[in-house]
Order: structure tokens, then sequence, then C-alpha cells
């Protein structure tokens, strides 16, 4: 269980939602994200509870395959580890 999680592995995951494409702004543990178009939602993470919850507006919460939130999910995964994921 992480009971922390290092400011350089939630940089790290900042960069690498970047990188795929993502518009993307950092708040301690919480992820405002959108693609460019629109707004995705938000990710917060619980580090004391070794769970992240994605947060979906409207749009997406309509379309749980949309490639983004699989794009983000499996990144949390590769940066955080074993960390559980809820969408909402």
């Amino acid at each position: 269980m992480n009971k922390i999680i290092r400011y350089e592995d939630r940089l790290r995951l900042l960069w690498k939602l970047r990188r795929q494409g993502l518009k993307v702004r950092m708040h301690s543990y919480e992820y405002f994200i959108g693609d460019g178009k629109r707004f995705i939602g938000v990710l917060c993470i619980y580090p004391l509870w070794n769970q992240a919850v994605f947060h979906l507006t409207k749009e997406y919460k309509n379309n749980e395959n949309e490639k983004w939130i699989k794009i983000i999910i499996e990144e949390i995964w590769r940066t955080l580890g074993n960390i559980r994921v809820y969408t909402r």
C-alpha cells in the first residue's frame, strides 16, 4: 500500500499524460484533464487508500470506452504502480 506518492512520481504522471497529447494541469493530488477540445474530468489520487478516482464529465461518462480514458488509466498504472482506479 502506498502511503505517500512522491512528488517526482506525480510530475512524471503529469508529463506522461501531456506527451500522450492531453492538456493537463496538476494541483497536488488532483489532475484537471482535457483533450484540447473538451474537458474530460478530474483525476483525484488518494494515496492513503491506494486508489484514484476519475470524475468524468457527462460527455465522457456516457462512453467509458473512449480512447483517452484507457490511455489515462494505463499511464496511472505504469507510473504509480498497483493502484485501484475508479471512474465516476
